[in-house]
């Protein structure tokens, strides 16, 4: 996981800012972020610290030029647990001057704590968490980070506007890649183009062999290129499957077309 930049969480406090500035000339902004205090040799403990001194930053920044509306952050820590998230959200969701959460970062914690935003009519912004719907079903979450179901659709997009791609096979490891490949293929249906083979591999696996095989074996049995200076009899399958008649293939051999 990457470091969340001081700009970017100025722009979580401006949106903040925006929903209580007319009510309140104090308000509370709740963090939920994983410092992991029980647990201080976790690696995830330096996310934690690094968001939290990047919106500390940020606060800093905003009071400098801001001084008609208090700002305040309660930090509860979250230790990268389900529960403890859902008690910090209902904790900050009792607390009237509280107007919006920043966090949970980790997407196991949203899914898990994403009703509590809805139960109290909370805005709960996660930087970072990818996944796929928590915030198209919620109208209280909001996740500036992309899923990857909406990855997986802009390659598609890319693939089909900009490369004028039409038919595409897929290969994808079969645990996270498979929610990029799902939005890709969901997308080029869409589009009335065509995925015609999809194949997965085990996230750990690193022979890709059998799956090559089978893609190759795929083009072999549904290419359509035929050399007809040396036409075969798999090659008349083809021509049979496409729709072309015996003897429109027997003018184009002697045409030598």
């Amino acid at each position: 996981m990457g470091i969340v930049k001081p700009q970017n969480i100025i722009l979580l406090i401006f949106i903040s800012m925006l929903i209580a500035a007319q009510s309140f000339s104090q308000i509370k902004i709740g963090v939920a972020l994983p410092l992991m205090k029980d647990s201080p040799g976790s690696p995830d403990r330096a996310t934690g610290e690094q968001m939290l001194k990047g919106i500390k930053d940020a606060l800093t920044e905003y009071e400098q030029s801001n001084e008609s509306l208090k700002v305040q952050i309660i930090i509860e820590d979250t230790g990268k647990d389900p529960e403890k998230t859902i008690d910090a959200l209902n904790k900050f969701g009792s607390d009237p001057s509280v107007v919006s959460v920043i966090g949970p970062v980790f997407s196991a914690e949203l899914v898990n704590s994403a009703g509590a935003a809805d139960f109290h009519k909370m805005p709960v912004i996660s930087p970072t968490a990818t996944v796929n719907f928590i915030a198209e079903k919620n109208p209280f979450v909001f996740q500036l980070n992309p899923t990857y179901d909406i990855r997986g659709r802009l390659m598609a997009k890319y693939a089909a506007d900009k490369l004028s791609m039409k038919k595409f096979i897929v290969l994808s490891e079969d645990t996270y890649g498979k929610l990029y490949a799902d939005g890709f293929a969901e997308e080029i249906r869409n589009r009335s183009d065509s995925v015609s083979l999809t194949k997965y591999y085990k996230k750990d696996q690193w022979d890709l062999g059998n799956e090559a095989g089978e893609i190759r074996k795929f083009l072999e049995e549904n290419d359509r290129f035929i050399d007809f200076g040396s036409i075969t009899a798999a090659d008349l399958e083809k021509i049979r499957k496409i729709g072309i008649t015996k003897e429109m293939s027997d003018s184009l051999i002697i045409k030598n077309i």
